[in-house]
């Protein structure tokens, strides 16, 4: 039982770290394009969008607003990171995947109702918190989540 729970263990790292490759190596994708056409470095444009501009073929030119992450190949690069994560979060434990992370302060949702003029307010609208009172702030929620 402890040989097998040691190599579920180790899998569940690789597995991570495999996720976490490929997250790194999709955001440069997103953020840079292809690594063989061009580097990080200078010009981020598409040569094709900026040759056919040049050409003026203004029936097939993409504005230039439509390159990069607004454009197709970003929602996909987007999409793609979203879908890692989500694939990550499913090699952590029930503790990792069912946090919820605060969308404010869990002290600015004490001094909300502790003026009271808000929590009049509150209480009026059927408030009894400002968000979920299991959530974690963001310290709390990176040490159930982070992959190392």
């Amino acid at each position: 039982s402890l040989p097998s729970q040691r190599n579920l263990a180790m899998a569940k790292t690789l597995a991570s770290a495999v996720l976490l490759l490929l997250a790194l190596f999709g955001a440069h994708q997103v953020f840079c394009g292809p690594v063989i056409i061009r580097r990080c470095t200078g010009d981020h444009r598409d040569p094709t969008i900026s040759l056919r501009a040049q050409e003026g073929d203004s029936e097939d030119a993409v504005p230039a607003w439509r390159a990069g992450l607004a454009g197709r190949k970003g929602a996909l690069g987007i999409l793609g990171g979203i879908l890692l994560v989500t694939a990550y979060l499913f090699t952590k434990g029930p503790e990792a995947r069912y946090a919820k992370l605060c969308v404010r302060s869990k002290q600015m949702e004490k001094d909300f109702f502790n003026d009271p003029k808000k929590a009049e307010w509150a209480r009026s609208k059927g408030y009894k918190a400002l968000q979920d009172p299991d959530c974690k702030e963001w310290p709390e929620f990176w040490e159930a989540v982070k992959p190392f």
